[in-house]
């Protein structure tokens, strides 16, 4: 489907005619404690502090702890109505700024809002780190810095 990303008032105005699947995407990247899934020798991690992550479920004791960079991937399936509820408080925050009604502008807002974040109608969470090209999840973790976030929107 080809989505107005020029001005989110006509892309509601679009969504009033169709049904799809939304689907809003996200992808931290951050700082903190983690464990690693599965055991890997030679990181270049310093050690993290355990009690940081003793809080977690899924905590495993006798792994290692590390500290470093790390990001987070969360998608999230939200309604239309949501949608558009999100981008009728955007459009009433703005004003008539009209330079910043594209796509790109809300979702920046999105950051600032987790209304949207919030209101969602099923989620799916991962936690990887990057060791060369290679991804690696993460089990457990504890965010201590947010270094920056980016949203899109994917709809099907």
């Amino acid at each position: 489907m080809e989505i107005n990303k020029e001005d989110v008032r006509e892309l509601k105005k679009q969504l009033s005619n169709i049904n799809p699947k939304i689907i809003l995407s996200s992808e931290e990247w951050c700082s903190g404690t983690f464990q690693l899934e599965e055991m890997i020798s030679d990181l270049n991690f310093e050690d993290g502090d355990p009690d940081e992550l003793d809080f977690d479920e899924n905590y495993v004791e006798n792994k290692p702890v590390y500290f470093g960079s790390f990001q987070i991937y969360s998608h999230y399936i939200i309604s239309k109505e949501i949608l558009i509820e999100n981008i009728n408080l955007y459009v009433n925050s703005n004003g008539d700024d009209n330079d910043e009604y594209d796509l790109s502008s809300f979702l920046y807002w999105v950051r600032d809002n987790p209304n949207l974040t919030s209101n969602y109608l099923s989620m799916k969470e991962s936690c990887g780190v990057f060791i060369g090209e290679e991804k690696h999840v993460i089990s457990s973790w504890y965010m201590e810095e947010q270094e920056s976030i980016e949203f899109w929107l994917d709809f099907d």
